[in-house]
């Protein structure tokens, strides 16, 4: 493993960390807490063979993003969301007020490159992948090979695993958050009887 300190003077580490995503061969992950840099904007852009998922807090600019790339057939985001007034009657979802007002639905920084692929790769620690992260802030990464092999890839079956946990949980309600159909059309869409095609 290689650790990187931060502050740093410039921001090649950021370069280094978009090329990583770049340089997937079938599937990316990464975690962006806190904002979407232009040079992973300007990677998600283009087109490549791998699958990139992206997972962003709540807000404006990550609503923007997901709408700009969703469309597209090989980049999926989701930025954080919950359910406001339905379900209510069992339980209402609520912000812990863990990580304060401007980071509500996620803090972990991590980047996974092709973790079922022949050369695995992730990048965590407690640094954004922004510019002030990098060039301001006492922060760490850690990079981490990983192994292909039988029995020697815990390390990016970990992270692979949280990862998703977490992105199907934001995912499905930010779909939800932008479903335009009326609340009538909504009731139609019965889990059981329209897709199940029970009863």
């Amino acid at each position: 493993m290689t650790v990187i300190f931060s502050p740093r003077t410039g921001n090649k580490m950021l370069d280094t960390y978009a090329e990583l995503l770049s340089s997937a061969e079938n599937l990316a992950t990464i975690t962006l807490p806190f904002n979407l840099d232009e040079r992973f904007d300007s990677v998600l852009e283009k087109d490549s063979n791998a699958i990139r998922y992206v997972l962003l807090n709540s807000g404006k600019k990550q609503s923007i993003a997901a709408k700009k790339f969703n469309p597209d057939k090989d980049v999926i985001v989701a930025p954080g969301s919950k359910f406001d007034g339905i379900w209510g009657q069992w339980l209402n979802e609520i912000h812990s007020g863990l990580n304060s007002s401007n980071v509500l639905y996620i803090h972990t920084k991590y980047l996974i490159k092709d973790p079922l692929g022949l050369v695995p790769f992730i990048v965590t620690g407690s640094a954004n992948f922004s510019t002030n992260s990098t060039s301001s802030n006492d922060e760490n990464m850690v990079f981490i090979p990983c192994s292909n092999k039988k029995n020697e890839t815990r390390v990016q079956d970990i992270y692979l695993s949280e990862f998703f946990r977490l992105f199907d949980h934001w995912y499905f309600r930010y779909l939800h958050s932008i479903d335009a159909s009326s609340k009538s059309e909504q009731s139609k869409e019965d889990f059981l009887k329209e897709h199940l095609k029970i009863g």
